[in-house]
């Protein structure tokens, strides 16, 4: 189903893939304040991020020495791009158009460089001249990538393309009637930074691990955890009850459509 029979015989790909995400998603990291996008220590900090998964691969296997090196100078030079367009304060449906595109880019070179150097020269070759049992590292390897894409770069383009949603703790607490002596203390109450990013990670982490099992029936218990655990606010905003169903949604969507691609 899906990608999944052709993943099969091309288990480099996914190599690729996951060490792309890993990189430009899970090991990213946003800016400090202050320094500039084209600075010697961000640009060696992209460099690294993006080289190291790639040697990796080199080491293991030699033959996609000349694949690695070309995604590594394709790779910085995207990023760059991107960075320097969003440097210039642009309106979100651009800063979301580039977004996409970049990623496009990435995605696409991946699989230009992959089909030229390894599949046009004997990919089958290097799959089993190690001896190793592509069948189950293969399935393993869509797990991970699987993995890699429900978490990190899910938050990204949830912030990115569904940010405008998000109810505004001040807002909230004007609802509540809170006295401003004790804005500071509710919101601290209310949530903790980056427990949200952490809960939909997990959600869609258990999803997929459901879904994998075929234990479809079980993913209602993850929801129904997550609304007893937000009931409360679910009750008295029916903004937050709003978002909160989108995010949900969303989660549902983006595992599914994950699921049904790689498996």
């Amino acid at each position: 189903m899906g990608l999944s029979r052709y993943f099969i015989t091309h288990p480099l790909l996914l190599t690729l893939f996951i060490a792309h995400f890993l990189s430009d998603f899970h090991w990213e990291q946003p800016l400090p304040d202050g320094q500039k996008p084209f600075s010697k220590q961000m640009m060696w900090t992209q460099f690294l991020r993006i080289t190291i998964p790639l040697v990796v691969l080199s080491l293991i296997f030699p033959e996609m020495t000349i694949t690695n090196a070309c995604l590594v100078l394709s790779h910085i030079v995207i990023s760059l791009v991107k960075r320097f367009l969003l440097d210039k304060s642009l309106p979100l449906s651009q800063e979301q158009g580039i977004f996409l595109i970049s990623q496009c880019a990435h995605l696409l070179v991946i699989v230009c460089f992959y089909w030229w150097f390894l599949v046009q020269n004997g990919e089958e070759v290097i799959l089993y001249q190690y001896g190793i049992d592509w069948e189950q590292l293969e399935y393993l390897l869509r797990v991970i990538l699987f993995i890699l894409l429900v978490t990190k770069p899910m938050n990204v383009i949830f912030k990115l393309f569904f940010s405008k949603y998000q109810v505004k703790e001040l807002s909230h607490l004007l609802l509540e009637k809170t006295t401003p002596e004790r804005v500071h203390t509710k919101q601290e109450e209310d949530t903790v930074v980056g427990a949200g990013a952490l809960i939909g990670n997990l959600e869609r982490i258990i999803m997929g691990l459901f879904l994998i099992l075929g234990q479809y029936t079980a993913i209602g218990l993850v929801f129904t955890a997550k609304s007893i655990a937000r009931y409360d606010r679910i009750s008295k905003s029916q903004a937050f009850a709003e978002y909160y169903l989108i995010g949900s949604l969303f989660s549902i969507i983006a595992v599914v459509i994950i699921y049904f691609v790689l498996f």
